[in-house]
């Protein structure tokens, strides 16, 4: 059942100033803490993993051996020659950190996503959805296939990203309409193709998926729209309920599946998202940054860049390590860069 959720739930989401690859723990190893980040009482920070093992990550996963994949994205935001890779990360000393990567794959163009499937991971990397498997254990990519395809590629931070397994044994994926940009049209102007699976099917969605968010199922070649969209993250908690995010939007939830609006026409006026935040759309933040310039699109202090948002249903964080919790035990962590 998908509800929406009460404010004092939305009242316990938390803004943490990190990056991707940087642990946040209650406790461990304190010579590796970055001493540059203001974090809450009671937590720790610390450096996972750095150059040159790594470098431009955008995204990551972790298998159920505890394999770390991780995604770079070289070429952002203009260079579409081939530099995206995936990286694997290895703790050859045993000690809980990596020490050694491995490219698993490579020759990719602006990838933004990764989740594990079957005996590989699947990629977002527009205008394609791609399996990549390791078929003789040398941690290197030797099977890839194009599981859908058809999606534009605009400006890289609007792209198809994050695929999600959800409760219900479907990949989600993250995406939004196309946003061009007048100076560089003939790299990023597309605006898509139907869905489709290649070789398989000539159309199972729309042109780009009709700017909205979708699921699939790579057993069956199912695909289906969803009724929202989100720009890059999305995340459930564990009774199904669905949170979306965009830059200056940090949480809000779609609470009318796609699949129960189309069945009766008199509800398709009425929008299937709740903005559930308490303290509003376009949230202050307050950044450490002295005389910050006045953004684009939004003001000085309020998000600007929330892109990633995760249901954390763990017992890490420890009683008194957070606001009041619910008995559901619901935090959100959102990313929000200063």
């Amino acid at each position: 059942m998908y509800r929406p959720l009460s404010t004092s739930v939305c009242a316990k989401v938390v803004s943490l100033a990190s990056w991707l690859l940087l642990l946040v723990a209650c406790s461990g190893n304190q010579s590796k803490t970055t001493d540059t980040f203001q974090i809450a009482d009671g937590f720790v920070i610390e450096s996972f993993i750095t150059e040159p093992l790594i470098s431009d990550p955008v995204a990551m996963e972790i298998d159920e051996n505890g394999l770390i994949y991780v995604v770079e994205m070289h070429g952002y935001p203009l260079d579409v020659r081939g530099s995206g890779k995936i990286k694997i990360l290895l703790d050859t000393s045993r000690d809980g950190y990596p020490d050694k990567s491995i490219v698993y794959a490579d020759s990719l163009t602006l990838p933004t996503g990764i989740t594990r499937w079957k005996n590989g991971v699947i990629v977002t990397d527009a205008p394609d959805i791609i399996y990549l498997e390791d078929s003789d254990g040398d941690y290197i990519a030797d099977i890839k296939k194009v599981l859908l395809t058809g999606f534009a590629r605009s400006n890289p931070q609007h792209n198809l990203n994050t695929p999600l397994l959800g409760p219900d044994n479907w990949i989600y994926l993250a995406h939004e309409g196309t946003v061009h940009t007048a100076n560089y049209d003939s790299l990023f102007g597309g605006s898509g193709d139907s869905i489709r699976v290649p070789g398989v099917l000539k159309s199972v969605l729309p042109v780009n998926a009709s700017g909205r968010s979708l699921r699939f199922n790579p057993e069956t070649n199912e695909t289906e729209l969803l009724s929202s969209k989100t720009q890059f993250g999305h995340s459930f908690d564990p009774y199904g309920n669905y949170f979306l995010v965009t830059n200056w939007q940090h949480i809000y939830q779609e609470i009318i599946p796609e699949r129960y609006r189309k069945r009766n026409e008199w509800k398709a006026g009425i929008s299937p998202v709740a903005y559930i935040s308490d303290h509003g759309d376009a949230a202050d933040v307050y950044p450490i940054t002295e005389n910050a310039e006045h953004q684009l699109l939004t003001d000085v202090g309020v998000f600007t860049s929330a892109c990633g948002i995760t249901y954390y249903d763990g017992g890490l964080f420890g009683p008194g390590k957070m606001l009041p919790l619910l008995p559901s035990r619901f935090t959100i962590l959102c990313m929000q860069i200063n």
